[in-house]
């Protein structure tokens, strides 16, 4: 830090103060070993202010993490194709990671790490993410996951839903996969019922917060983490229709059908590849959910792998098979 910035930075003092040197009309004069302490102690200044802040950090993957959502042919393509991110935000508690964001017209998936920098968040996380023991309550509801857009702050989702597929452990870190839905109806934010539809020309920015500890002074361990999902193309999709004309949508990430099926498993189902060629549900790893979008409810499927909808023929759901229309 040379003269020059340092005395711009004396140049912000209160005007009280620097009216009251004037009246007393005194002149000082900073030899260079007192201007070398006051840039000291305008440095521990600035770093003091900057640790209470979070810091971001850059380049860091959990392609480990990962595997337990995609197939670990799949995160190397999401790699080379830039599906991965490795941004980073801490706050001297914990560390959250934005690992990976996918999204196709339906859903985004980013997948993101939370680890524990010190001893309080690191019993924090034991707590809440650890297996629980047989018969015992295991909850999360107290930490949540927020959806705002990032040029005013502006809340979308208030407690996204998320998935994890391995518990906290010795590693001090726990991978999660937040699901958003494009457009919800009749969810309920605070003590507002509201039909969600995300403007996806805007950027959109995830947090996680503690809103309730049994230990009150647990409710600033993850204060300040906060990333900005960046802006990706949806990946490629496919339409396919019914007899009827019902239209079920196939993307690289999963399916999106209206639901038509009763109580039916809603993750069932059998698609023929072009060659001839057929893949059943446990093939692809996949998981799935009913979900309310406006004016319908759908049945989302994702898949554990990239596929080629391009590349499909048909596809058997409840029943129902849906094909081209070339």
């Amino acid at each position: 830090m040379n003269e020059e910035v340092i005395f711009d930075m004396i140049s912000l003092a209160d005007d009280e103060y620097v009216l009251d040197a004037s009246h007393k009309k005194r002149t000082i004069r900073l030899g260079k070993h007192a201007v070398s302490m006051l840039a000291a102690a305008l440095i521990c200044t600035v770093l003091l202010a900057c640790a209470a802040a979070a810091v971001v950090v850059t380049n860091i993957v959990h392609k480990g993490s990962l595997n337990d959502f995609y197939e670990s042919s799949t995160v190397s393509e999401m790699e080379s194709r830039g599906y991965t991110v490795g941004k980073s935000v801490e706050n001297g508690h914990a560390r959250l990671t934005l690992d990976s964001v996918m999204s196709d017209n339906f859903r985004c998936h980013p997948v993101f790490t939370l680890e524990a920098l010190d001893d309080e968040t690191d019993d924090y996380f034991k707590r809440q993410f650890s297996e629980p023991a047989p018969d015992t309550p295991h909850n999360v509801e107290y930490l949540v996951c927020k959806l705002c857009y990032a040029d005013n702050g502006e809340l979308i989702y208030d407690n996204i839903g998320l998935m994890w597929y391995r518990y906290y452990g010795k590693d001090k870190s726990v991978t999660l996969r937040a699901d958003i839905l494009y457009s919800r109806d009749g969810v309920w934010i605070g003590d507002e019922r509201k039909n969600i539809v995300i403007d996806r020309s805007r950027k959109l920015k995830l947090s996680v917060e503690i809103i309730y500890a049994d230990n009150i002074s647990d409710l600033h361990l993850l204060d300040g983490l906060e990333t900005e999902l960046p802006h990706s193309e949806p990946v490629k999709y496919v339409r396919l229709y019914s007899q009827s004309g019902e239209q079920a949508y196939i993307s690289e990430l999963g399916i999106a059908v209206p639901r038509t099926y009763g109580d039916q498993t809603p993750w069932l189902y059998t698609i023929k590849w072009k060659d001839g060629s057929v893949t059943k549900e446990y093939e692809t790893g996949s998981s799935g959910g009913i979900y309310n979008t406006i004016g319908k409810e759908m049945c989302l499927i994702d898949f554990r792998r990239l596929i080629d909808p391009d590349n499909i023929e048909s596809i058997e759901l409840f029943g129902t098979t849906y094909t081209r229309r070339e």
